[in-house]
């Protein structure tokens, strides 16, 4: 297994591997583009076409090939695609990956292997980094209720500074941290925002200095509806109205939620759930 993981891995050599676990003829490719698209819960829809023997050991726990292959490809990934464009969020994950904060690293790469890109949304950084900050926010509470779905709708109108209203969910120094510009989750909420505040911005009367790198950070500071009061004065009074009016009209409304979380701080029986599955971390400690 130590030789398997340490081996550099290409998109091939892991699909090979994958077929090869789960005992796949070569015309079905489409069992391995939905693993690597959806994870191993993926695997459920095709139980009837696999060795009942090795789809048992594939779907139990987190100790097994199928396993750290997955996530040996969605690691890459993070790396790979989206950390070619945004290098602070490769500083970030090594310090997960490698600080105190090791074990939630591995709980959501675990989450992943299994789920795929269930909760990666349109801007996989930015749900990353939210999946790793808000570390309360467990595979229970992702599955039963609508707490992270809220966060990610919250983040996305209200900006950086809304996350105070889900501080029960990440730690307070983790929390304090993040407020600080410029923080991960304050870069990874520019990476959701900038395409849209760019296009805003195409008139040529706004497109001097640094103009757009100036509302861009302030819109994902404090959301769509920002009043941009800081910078004003950089543009004339009819360009400011025209601008705010293009920003706020991005900005939408939240129906009910059909689930709801408890009001009350998880205790230490739902941070339990938060660390658990965490075998394959130390497993992988051992072998590499």
């Amino acid at each position: 297994m130590a030789e398997l993981l340490n081996a550099p891995e290409t998109n091939i050599l892991f699909r090979e591997k994958i077929k090869n676990y789960l005992s796949l003829d070569d015309n079905e490719n489409e069992i391995v583009d939905n693993l690597l698209k959806n994870g191993r819960q993926s695997l459920t829809k095709y139980e009837d076409d696999i060795v009942s023997e090795i789809y048992k050991k594939a779907m139990n726990g987190y100790d097994n090939e199928l396993i750290f292959l997955l996530k040996k490809y969605f690691e890459k990934e993070w790396k790979m695609e989206y950390g070619k464009m945004c290098p602070w969020f490769l500083c970030f994950l090594e310090q997960y990956k490698n600080g105190e904060n090791a074990t939630i690293y591995e709980c959501v790469l675990n989450r992943t292997a299994n789920y795929g890109n269930r909760y990666m949304k349109d801007t996989p950084v930015l749900s990353i980094v939210l999946q790793l900050l808000f570390e309360y926010i467990d595979d229970d509470c992702l599955c039963k209720t609508n707490v992270f779905e809220n966060l990610w709708f919250t983040v996305t109108n209200n900006g950086l500074r809304s996350i105070e209203q889900y501080s029960k969910y990440i730690g307070k120094e983790a929390l304090q941290e993040q407020l600080r510009i410029p923080s991960a989750l304050f870069q990874a909420l520019c990476e959701y925002y900038r395409e849209n505040v760019f296009s805003s911005l195409k008139n040529k009367s706004m497109s001097r200095e640094n103009l757009h790198e100036l509302v861009l950070n302030n819109v994902a500071e404090h959301g769509w509806c920002t009043d941009l009061k800081a910078i004003k004065d950089k543009f004339s009074p009819r360009t400011y109205k025209i601008l705010l009016e293009s920003l706020h009209s991005f900005h939408q409304t939240q129906n009910p939620s059909e689930k709801t979380a408890s009001e009350e701080k998880p205790g230490n029986g739902d941070v339990t759930n938060v660390f658990l599955n965490v075998s394959s971390f130390q497993y992988l400690k051992l072998v590499m």
